[in-house]
Order: C-alpha cells, then sequence, then structure tokens
C-alpha cells in the first residue's frame, strides 16, 4: 500500500473527534474533554507531519497521536518539540495581553 494512502486512512479514521476519543480512551483509560478540538498546526509542519492527529482541550491542553513507524526514527523527540513550540507560539499569539506561565516560580 502506498505510503500516502496508509496516512490517509489513519487520519480518515481517527481525525473526528468520536474516533480520537475512543482512542485516547483506548491509550489513556480516561475520556477525551468534551470540547476538544483538532489542533491545527502552521502551514510548515502541516506539510511535514500530515500523518499526525492532534487535539487540544478546553483547558489548553495538546494531545497528539503519530502514526506507527515501521523503521526506526530517532527524530521522533524532535518532532514532539515541534509540536510543543507552535502550541506554545499559538498560544501566545492568543493571548497576547494575558502572561502566559511556562514554568513553576516555587521550588
Amino acid at each position: 500500500m502506498a505510503r500516502e494512502f496508509k496516512d490517509s486512512l489513519f487520519r480518515f479514521i481517527f481525525g473526528s473527534a468520536a474516533n480520537f476519543g475512543k482512542l485516547y480512551f483506548w491509550a489513556a483509560k480516561k475520556e477525551l474533554p468534551k470540547n476538544s478540538k483538532p489542533y491545527k498546526t502552521t502551514k510548515f509542519l502541516t506539510s511535514v507531519f500530515a500523518n499526525d492527529i492532534a487535539f487540544t482541550t478546553p483547558d489548553d491542553r495538546l494531545i497528539i497521536f503519530f502514526e506507527h513507524q515501521s523503521t526506526n526514527n530517532p527524530n521522533m523527540a524532535l518532532r514532539c518539540c515541534l509540536y510543543y513550540f507552535d502550541f506554545v507560539l499559538n498560544l501566545i499569539k492568543r493571548d497576547k495581553k494575558k502572561v502566559i506561565k511556562l514554568f513553576s516560580s516555587s521550588l
């Protein structure tokens, strides 16, 4: 099966909130929060990570499912970091006047 068809099938099956919720429940053993929305990455990340599925929750958490990799991929950690940076940049753009605490001030 051609790679683009496998990628499309993964996104087709789990791209809806209902099916994503079932996958999330299977993996995390808890319900996907209500009003979770598909997360759209920037144009650059969308073209690079077209086969990933991500949702955001009402309390600004990012949940990502990556398609299974058939070969070893040492760049998966970098891939997660790129999602995180994209997500934080979108939060900053959305809440320009609001201070976003990234780190705790207590030890």
